[in-house]
């Protein structure tokens, strides 16, 4: 069996952005400027370094360890916020919240449903049964988060995945689309062309950082899998395959590098981080407010009528996909990517005219299939002022963040 490709990772790439994001919403002391700046130089220095050493660029690193080394790379560490006053105070207690046995319970769940992935697709009965299971687990993580008198938004890395995860995979329409993926890719590998897969394969379809992770064992191949594959199709598929098992397959690189760059993937991660309400008041970013915005929006073109929603930054770094708007929770995020000095606020207001569109026009469904930017969302949506500008900007933003 041929050598198994691996990408390039680099551990503790997209929490040292996040540790960046943290630093920036709260200011910096004027003492602690240079030493920041520094950090955050020397840790560019070592991504590009490390994909030096392999013979290869950041531009091939996962999505998000890509996006989280372009927002670093292109951070302004000249004009970095600042503050006079201590930070506000944070309540007594713990700062965050470790689960234990996060990756078994992970693995435990994703395995059982592709095992029975057959059985959960047809009968919505064991569906329903598999999803009480998964409700049970998201209230047990509440309830410890109850006990230590800390909201959700406490809870540490692999436990804020395993949530999110969970609390997605809740919703009927999510689960069912889950297992069916599973199911279809179950079908696929039964496929002549994928003889190259010479033993079985156990796909878990979960919450992770990176793209994929593949490990042979000696009578299996378990491959981790991003939720944001839930939108794949079967060249997707085929193309990861592909990849995995070193097959030259004409085109499937470039088909796997557009599809996790694609609003549909980058889409299903956001829908995942808004299970997660945003700390109350906590709508300032390094540059801009998002409170600011929905409030000139609101004005500008609803009248003031809008109802506003829960507003939030993401956590992970997006390139493709700016913002989301979560019905089910009335939720409008935006990506932390246009949080910069660079970005113009009419973007970021453009950006949430565009989400607020969807809260007021929510969806049709047509042939079984559902349309959010429908002919008169669009027509709606270039009656923004700067609409011309503000696709311009985002066109050549993102273009600037893939070099």
């Amino acid at each position: 069996m041929p050598e198994i490709s691996q990408p390039v990772r680099i551990k503790g790439l997209v929490r040292f952005f996040n540790y960046v994001q943290e630093r920036l919403q709260n200011g910096l002391p004027p003492g602690e400027l240079l030493r920041f700046r520094e950090q955050v130089r020397d840790v560019v220095r070592q991504v590009e370094e490390i994909c030096r050493q392999h013979r290869t660029t950041p531009a091939t690193l996962p999505g998000p360890s890509r996006n989280a080394y372009a927002f670093l790379k292109n951070l302004d560490l000249d004009h970095l916020p600042s503050r006079q006053r201590p930070a506000p105070a944070r309540p007594a207690g713990r700062r965050e919240i470790r689960l234990s046995n996060v990756r078994k319970m992970t693995d435990y769940l994703a395995d059982k449903m592709w095992q029975n992935a057959g059985e959960l697709a047809m009968s919505s009965r064991a569906r329903e049964r598999q999803r009480q299971e998964l409700e049970q687990e998201a209230e047990g993580i509440e309830a410890v988060c109850r006990r230590n008198h800390l909201p959700l938004e406490a809870l540490s890395g692999s436990g804020r995945q395993l949530y999110c995860w969970v609390k997605f995979l809740c919703s009927p329409e999510n689960l069912l689309q889950h297992v069916g993926t599973l199911q279809r890719v179950k079908d696929l590998l039964q496929r002549p062309d994928l003889a190259g897969v010479r033993v079985p394969v156990t796909l878990h379809l979960i919450n992770l950082q990176s793209i994929y992770r593949s490990r042979m064992f000696h009578d299996r191949l378990i491959l981790k899998c991003s939720e944001g594959f839930l939108a794949a199709g079967d060249a997707v598929w085929l193309a990861l395959f592909g990849a995995i098992m070193g097959s030259r397959r004409r085109g499937g690189k470039a088909l796997l590098s557009e599809f996790v760059n694609s609003e549909e993937f980058s889409g299903i991660l956001f829908e995942m981080e808004s299970v997660l309400d945003p700390p109350e008041g906590q709508t300032r970013g390094q540059a801009h407010d998002l409170e600011d915005s929905f409030q000139r929006v609101n004005r500008a073109y609803f009248q003031g009528r809008m109802p506003r929603p829960l507003l939030k930054w993401n956590q992970s770094p997006t390139v493709r996909k700016m913002g989301h708007y979560q019905p089910a929770r009335d939720t409008v995020m935006i990506s932390r990517t246009l949080d910069h000095a660079r970005v113009p606020a009419f973007v970021i207001d453009y950006i949430m005219y565009h989400e607020l569109l969807h809260k007021k026009h929510g969806h049709t469904m047509i042939n079984g299939r559902r349309y959010v930017h429908t002919p008169a969302f669009r027509r709606e949506e270039q009656l923004f002022q700067q609409y011309a500008e503000a696709e311009k900007f985002l066109h050549d933003w993102v273009r600037k963040l893939r070099k």
